[in-house]
């Protein structure tokens, strides 16, 4: 299965944000919380496209 989003993104990067989504497991990537590499992104999501299986049409969702 495959999902395919489509939308709009806006970059987040202020600190209650990174707060609320920070897990010490992604200590392995970025030095905390304040490292300047970690963004979170919000999708607006416009509409998604389901694969199921090969040969098969996809299934489109329309959002909004």
């Amino acid at each position: 299965m495959y999902v395919e989003v489509s939308g709009k993104a806006v970059i987040r990067e202020d600190k209650a944000t990174k707060q609320q989504f920070w897990h010490e497991s992604m200590d392995r990537w970025f030095d905390g919380i304040d490292d300047p590499a970690f963004i979170m992104l919000e999708i607006q999501p416009e509409g998604m496209r389901l694969m199921n299986k090969a040969g098969e049409p996809p299934q489109e969702l329309k959002i909004g």
